[in-house]
């Protein structure tokens, strides 16, 4: 076999293959003596059917197939032998494989970049110190009783915590450009023009408000954005995907949104007796109020320590993001981009162009972070470590009533278990990067974390390092803007958090779930 690699771009490739044709002459005569012996042919004994007689009626079809599959395994081959990194698959085209005549083919393919790690120890991570305090239990008690709230209709103008039915517009020089009836949402339970439109409305009332419209730039295909479809060549200091100013403008207008309150609805809370403790499996005595607020405690600790990992996560994946800079392998993009709103498009019925925009741009830093996570297992030599994956899965499994039989199932499926252990392979890496880099404990409300809010700013007020000492860098006079909260359910949670695209791209993705 005769393998030829010209390079196109920087990861783009052309492979020219010639592969002997005995070789494929050989593979069609196993296939058609494979065929002979499986055949039921009328006139034939089973199993008997001479090979002239194959080849006579499914010779063509035979052929095609030993030609695809020799064409794979050769490709298979060739990449292997060539030491070759491929990222994602290859197109073959141009395949001659006429009888008697070599097979021959090209193949274009991408290549894995070359990855230069920075010094993990020149990386700024910042880590979340929360306490939780008497009030965060009385918030998370009460938060319980809003659970178990029952709704009554009120004639009362809306006020905070009252839930309303509305029916709303938007208008753009005086065309409607987007309506829906009967929202129903709680007031306050995000911040947004609507719900403070509502506050003080009666029943029947109609509140305008100003907005800014974004003009749909195009009805988006299905399975890919055009910015994925057909990239360019990216400008410096331009993100593939992400809009300038001079291009948003135009699609930015003023509009008018309007709101009509049609129901307003009243919870009447459940007091924190007996029959309110006997929902969570308190045992009864003299002590009972102080271990229901016990087994609250304990609820929340679980809480924050998963939302502390998450933060962390975040922290550290951003920081690798920003200090790795290299071409991205278009496929390993599209595939993920594609993963994403496929994700996203099983909670809402049609996936916006603003945010297919939003997404591209997720998708990038992903693979980003993906390749530079790859290289470092590659460099320090990381391997799964059993021990935690057996904790995580007792963890998992404890958490549910039939804990013998979901741990049974942990450990019985392939897809379970290695989805397990690909989260704590990644947890390892994090480990190594917090353990190096320069680590910055951030105090931070209890109730903020457990949002899945992001961490506070850099500035001296907040900041402080590992040991508990003040830690003031460079990075601390800077102070930017916080991030918006991240949206409801867990489509949104994948936005990126310091991204400015991802800013309109949550508020959207919000106004789309609720109505969802």
């Amino acid at each position: 076999m005769q393998v030829s690699v010209e390079t196109i771009s920087r990861l783009e490739r052309k492979a020219t293959v010639t592969v002997p044709s005995d070789a494929l002459e050989e593979r069609i005569e196993e296939r058609l003596r494979g065929a002979a012996g499986d055949l039921k042919l009328p006139g034939f004994r089973p199993g008997r059917v001479p090979l002239a007689e194959v080849r006579r009626r499914f010779g063509a079809t035979i052929r095609k197939e030993a030609v695809a599959e020799l064409t794979q395994s050769s490709f298979a081959e060739a990449i292997e032998r060539e030491r070759i990194a491929l990222a994602g698959q290859a197109t073959v085209d141009a395949v001659e494989a006429s009888p008697g005549s070599d097979l021959r083919y090209t193949a274009f393919f991408e290549v894995l970049p070359e990855v230069e790690l920075a010094d993990l120890a020149t990386l700024t991570v910042r880590q979340p110190a929360t306490q939780i305090e008497e009030a965060d239990i009385d918030a998370t008690v009460l938060a319980l009783r809003e659970q178990q709230a029952e709704w009554h209709s009120t004639d009362a103008p809306v006020a905070r915590k009252h839930r309303v039915r509305v029916h709303f517009t938007v208008t753009v020089d005086g065309d409607v450009v987007d309506q829906d009836d009967d929202v129903d949402f709680v007031v306050g339970e995000e911040e947004s023009k609507m719900h403070e439109a509502v506050v003080g409305a009666t029943i029947g009332e109609t509140r305008e408000f100003p907005l800014t419209w974004r003009r749909p730039v195009r009805e988006g295909a299905d399975d890919e954005p055009a910015e994925v479809a057909e990239r360019p060549e990216p400008e410096q200091g331009i993100a593939w995907g992400e809009s300038t100013a001079a291009d948003d403008a135009p699609n930015l207008q003023d509009a008018v949104g309007k709101v009509t309150v049609s129901a307003v609805e009243e919870a009447s809370l459940p007091e924190v007796d007996d029959e309110f403790m006997d929902r969570f499996d308190i045992e009864p005595g003299e002590d009972r109020p102080a271990k229901f607020r016990a087994s609250v405690r304990e609820r929340m600790e679980l809480e924050l320590a998963a939302a502390t990992r998450m933060a962390v996560r975040r922290e550290v994946r951003n920081a690798l993001a920003k200090a790795h800079t290299f071409e991205l392998p278009k496929a390993m993009v599209l595939a993920e981009y594609q993963a994403e709103v496929g994700r996203l498009a099983k909670v809402v019925d049609k996936v916006p162009d603003e945010l297919r925009r939003v997404y591209v741009a997720l998708a990038e830093q992903n693979v980003r972070i993906q390749l530079v996570m790859r290289e470092i297992i590659a460099r320090e030599t990381i391997r799964v470590d059993d021990e935690r994956v057996r904790a995580r899965i007792e963890e998992v499994a404890n958490s549910y009533e039939e804990a013998a039989e979901v741990r049974r199932f942990l450990y019985g499926d392939e897809a379970q278990l290695r989805r397990i252990e690909e989260t704590i392979l990644e947890e390892q890496v994090l480990d190594l990067i917090v353990e190096r880099a320069n680590t910055l404990v951030v105090p931070m409300p209890y109730r903020d974390l457990a949002a899945g809010k992001a961490l506070p700013p850099l500035h001296p007020r907040n900041v402080a390092d590992a040991d508990g000492q003040d830690a003031l860098g460079a990075e601390a006079d800077a102070e930017p803007p916080p991030a918006p909260s991240a949206p409801p359910k867990e489509a949104a949670d994948a936005l990126p958090s310091d991204d400015k695209p991802a800013a309109s791209g949550r508020r959207l993705l919000r106004r789309l779930l609720r109505r969802s």
